[in-house]
């Protein structure tokens, strides 16, 4: 008796599953039906009809699959881009909003789908700091490497955003910064697509614009952040780059801490523009041999031709300026009109290198007054060039031409005006006879 008792509760049991999955099996049928009707709406963006239909299947199956959700926001987000009445607008953004949460919870991501949902708020909300600061902190804390690169400037954004209300310190947002920063360098390294790779380099550029333009950086945050960690990290080169790059993008350029940096970085990677960066140290200490000594090594390893006539312009006038070996600056002018002709400042500065040197060439005054008259073909050669250089090569012509010799003082040599005169000692150029008017 138990026994066939048993059998028929068994098969009891066995007719109430069959009817179940029969059913459950038909209520997936017909929710398949129905997502494939708003889809094709959608596929053509009739969105009032696809909302129709969509919500049918939002409330009759609410857990199909995550796709629900994803077109539900595209739904709304078009009915709230094409909705006037703010009361209707609100009530879209809250369904909207809702979407995000409820997708979360069935189907889970939460990381990833907080990032999406703070996307829109920032969009459509956005004055609401806190909510999209708070939303993209614990989505890149979620996600990490994974977090998409629009996220992560939403969260930079709304961190600066944060910071101006004084909700955040200094220092949280600078961790946010540098956070982001590194998980898209990760990103890069890692990605092989051309397209996602420009994606990931444009939010790092829009970033390190966002903390530029908003004067987060300078000399002193970057050393008490960085300085710290310069012995653990003294060895390890991308390390250093990165730290310089900080420095670069804040526009700090006086700092002890960062001509420390660039000794390291070219200890370790000797470069033509490290050495500058160091010339440029020392000259600013007045340690005027050391910074001759860096632009010359700088010169040795650089082989671009647009950075070698910097290098060759600015050895020149330092030397002119801070030393007096004349001939020495007028043969790093040389190098520079070698890789560029057509350069009014070179011009310019030979003007002024051989109007400081004519009172010590020649064997007598008439020849000395004849480098004024080299002086001022190179300053007429540099306004020719550059038209910015017009009015301060007027001035030194101007100025230079009143020692030019005397008529008679060229006859008494047996020149005239017009004449071609050589020049020699270490100048070793010809100019033409010019004499005072």
């Amino acid at each position: 008796m138990k026994k066939t008792f048993f059998l028929i509760f068994l098969t009891f049991l066995t007719l109430i599953g069959f009817s179940q999955t029969k059913k459950n099996n038909k209520d997936s049928i017909e929710c398949l039906k129905k997502i494939s009707l708003y889809k094709e709406f959608l596929k053509i963006q009739d969105f009032q009809n696809a909302l129709l239909h969509w919500r049918k299947v939002y409330f009759s199956c609410p857990k199909t699959n995550k796709n629900i959700y994803i077109d539900g926001a595209k739904i709304f987000r078009y009915l709230i881009d094409n909705e006037t009445n703010t009361q209707r607008k609100n009530k879209f953004l809250d369904t909207l909003f809702s979407l995000y949460d409820k997708r979360i919870s069935l189907f889970g991501e939460e990381g990833f789908v907080l990032g999406k949902k703070s996307l829109d708020v920032a969009k459509y909300q956005t004055d609401s700091t806190e909510k999209i600061y708070k939303m993209t902190e614990k989505s890149v804390s979620l996600q990490k490497n994974k977090t998409e690169p629009l996220v992560f400037l939403t969260f930079v954004k709304y961190s600066v955003n944060f910071f101006k209300e004084n909700k955040i310190t200094k220092q949280k947002l600078l961790e946010n910064y540098f956070l982001s920063l590194q998980y898209l360098d990760n990103q890069l390294s890692t990605e092989n697509s051309a397209e996602k790779k420009n994606n990931i380099s444009n939010a790092k550029i829009e970033i390190e614009k966002l903390i530029l333009e908003n004067k987060i950086f300078n000399c002193q945050i970057l050393d008490t952040v960085f300085r710290k960690d310069f012995e653990k990290y003294s060895q390890n080169l991308d390390w250093l780059n990165k730290i310089y790059q900080y420095f670069a993008i804040s526009l700090c350029k006086e700092s002890e801490f960062l001509e420390l940096l660039v000794l390291k970085i070219n200890e370790l990677a000797p470069s033509a523009a490290n050495f500058r960066s160091l010339a440029i140290f020392s000259l600013r200490k007045n340690e005027i041999e050391k910074s001759i000594s860096f632009y010359e090594n700088a010169i040795k390893l650089s082989t671009d031709s647009s950075e070698r006539f910097t290098l060759f312009y600015e050895i020149a006038l330092l030397v002119y300026e801070k030393t007096e070996n004349l001939e020495k600056s007028r043969n790093f002018c040389k190098n520079a009109l070698q890789i560029d002709s057509k350069n009014g400042k070179i011009y310019f500065l030979l003007g002024l290198i051989y109007a400081a040197a004519a009172k010590n060439v020649g064997k007598n005054d008439f020849e000395r007054k004849m480098v004024y008259c080299l002086a001022v073909d190179y300053f007429l050669k540099a306004k020719t060039l550059d038209s910015a250089l017009i009015s301060d090569a007027e001035k030194q012509i101007s100025l230079y031409s009143q020692h030019f010799p005397q008529k008679e003082d060229a006859f008494f040599y047996n020149y005239k005006e017009g004449q071609t005169f050589q020049i020699e000692g270490w100048i070793q150029e010809k100019t033409t006879v010019k004499t005072r008017k």
